[in-house]
C-alpha cells in the first residue's frame, strides 16, 4: 500500500482542514549533574517529554471564511480535544497557538500554521 492511501483527513475537535506540512517535537527530559572535580557529567533521565505538533494547514473554497471560523472556535475551546493527525492518526491535545494568514492575492485561501501539545493525563506520584 502506498503511503498515500494511509493518510486520514485531518480535523480537530471534527472541523476539517488540508495539512500541507507536519512537524513533530518529541524527546527526552533530562538533568545534567556536573560534580566539582570530575570531567564526566551525570545525565538523569527523567521522562518522556510531552510531544508537540505543529502543522501548517488550510482551507479554500468560496465557504472558506465559515470553515476559518470554525476552527478558530475549535482552538479557543477550553480543555483538550481530538486531533486527526493525517500521518500520526488519532490524538488527544490542546491547541497552544494557532496563527492564520490571508491575503487579497489569495482570495478563497486561508493558511492556518497549529501548535498542539499532548493533553496528556493528570497523575500524581505514589
Amino acid at each position: 500500500m502506498a503511503w498515500r492511501d494511509e493518510l486520514r483527513p485531518a480535523s480537530f475537535r471534527g472541523v476539517a482542514f488540508f495539512v500541507e506540512s507536519h512537524d513533530l517535537t518529541t524527546g527526552r527530559r533530562g538533568v545534567q549533574h556536573e560534580f566539582v572535580q570530575r570531567e564526566k557529567p551525570f545525565t538523569e533521565d527523567t521522562g518522556r517529554k510531552g510531544r508537540q505538533f505543529s502543522i501548517t494547514g488550510y482551507t479554500l473554497g468560496a465557504d472558506y471564511m465559515a470553515q476559518r471560523d470554525l476552527i478558530i472556535e475549535a482552538c479557543e475551546k477550553e480543555g483538550p480535544g481530538e486531533l486527526i493527525h493525517p500521518y500520526l492518526g488519532r490524538q488527544v491535545v490542546n491547541c497552544f497557538d494557532l496563527k492564520a494568514r490571508e491575503s487579497s492575492r489569495d482570495g478563497g485561501f486561508v493558511q492556518f500554521s497549529f501548535t498542539f501539545v499532548e493533553a496528556g493525563e493528570q497523575s500524581f506520584p505514589d
